[in-house]
């Protein structure tokens, strides 16, 4: 059977009575018969200043029963006017079109998984039409537990600050078009999924805040827990990121990870740290018009499924959950490379988090304190 096919060998003949960039964008829709998605929100603007609109436009086409059988195309634009922004947005994405075709006469054919794809030949021969790959990435989701306040062992007399880690949970998915899709719809996959849990030694008898109300910690579901010194834990995460280096490019995912990056390196545990700039923030990635609020994980989990999740609060658990809700939202975020042979991470659609009050006032105050400061002024 022959896989669904479209081309835009025509685009002129396309836009021919479209006047605006979002005519054309509709044009494009109704001419390959494509799911049209407009998300539009309001960013609430610095004290004095105009609220920000962002829109994001996207263009889908499901061609298979696979969540990666899916055509995409989007762009996101932020501007102060709401009708200039929206046509901005449509504009690029016309643009992008554009710039995949090389004249009118040549044929740009939507390929299975991918934004696009030129071929020689617009033949809808199954042979012809190779799904494009995923490039190899090996996801890495990380959460941790850590203690609430100053804590002291008393075998060894040694005390330790609020927020060292007690335990660190890590859930590994090395992305394959079909290991994705299988953890994606079951989160008990086992195809290209590992699931780690490291209790620290010096915290063995340590009970977190939750295992106190409930009278007893919650254990590891998905594994056999490591008991590592905190002094050896950086040594053992170094020779997991070696390994899982060989299988692709790395890529850090956490659940407001910020907060987990301050106790890790709190305590000395910096074997992530070159990974957190490129971080992927599940709780910012779930953020959208219907929820400007960050959400907690239980809440984005059940918000997929009610019946599931359990040993909350465990780091072990609790990574491999944060590693599911984000490999739900994998489909959403690749695009073809610009060798055109496989699918990567489209960093341009990746949210930011959208700034309380509070924080944005602590964010202006600071930068006028170091205006004053420059200008040498007092305070």
């Amino acid at each position: 059977m022959s896989r669904p096919i479209f081309t835009f060998a025509g685009l002129s003949n396309c836009f021919k009575n479209c006047k605006t960039a979002s005519d054309k964008v509709e044009a494009i829709a109704l001419y390959g018969k494509l799911r049209k998605s407009v998300e539009h929100k309001i960013i609430p603007a610095y004290w004095g200043e105009d609220d920000q609109h962002q829109f994001t436009v996207e263009l889908f086409l499901d061609v298979g029963p696979s969540w990666m059988d899916v055509l995409y195309l989007g762009g996101t634009s932020c501007g102060t006017s709401e009708t200039e922004t929206h046509e901005r947005c449509c504009a690029s994405l016309i643009e992008r079109v554009w710039t995949m075709t090389r004249a009118d006469e040549c044929g740009l054919a939507w390929d299975v998984g991918s934004s696009s794809r030129r071929l020689s030949s617009t033949s809808t021969d199954e042979g012809s039409m190779p799904a494009l790959p995923i490039k190899p990435y090996v996801f890495i989701a990380i959460d941790l537990e850590a203690t609430t306040e100053p804590w002291e062992n008393y075998r060894s007399g040694t005390k330790y600050p609020q927020g060292t880690p007690t335990q660190i949970g890590i859930s590994i998915l090395r992305a394959t078009g079909e290991s994705a899709d299988l953890f994606a719809k079951d989160p008990r996959s086992s195809v290209g999924t590992e699931f780690r849990h490291i209790q620290v030694k010096e915290f063995t008898r340590y009970r977190t805040r939750v295992g106190k109300l409930k009278h007893k910690d919650a254990g590891f579901l998905y594994g056999k827990t490591d008991f590592i010194a905190l002094e050896k834990v950086n040594e053992q995460i170094l020779k997991l990121i070696a390994n899982e280096s060989k299988h692709g490019e790395v890529i850090l995912v956490g659940h407001a990870i910020q907060n987990d990056q301050k106790f890790l390196e709190q305590a000395n545990i910096r074997a992530f740290h070159d990974f957190f700039p490129g971080a992927l923030d599940t709780q910012a990635l779930h953020l959208d018009a219907a929820h400007r609020k960050c959400r907690s994980l239980q809440n984005l989990v059940w918000s997929y499924d009610e019946t599931l999740g359990a040993g909350w609060h465990n780091a072990g658990n609790d990574a491999m959950w944060t590693l599911w809700i984000f490999a739900k939202k994998l489909r959403h975020m690749l695009m073809v490379s610009d060798s055109g042979e496989e699918m990567v991470l489209d960093y341009s659609r990746f949210p930011t988090k959208v700034l309380s009050k509070l924080e944005r006032w602590n964010i202006i105050h600071a930068a006028q304190l170091v205006q004053l400061q420059a200008q040498e002024w007092h305070y």
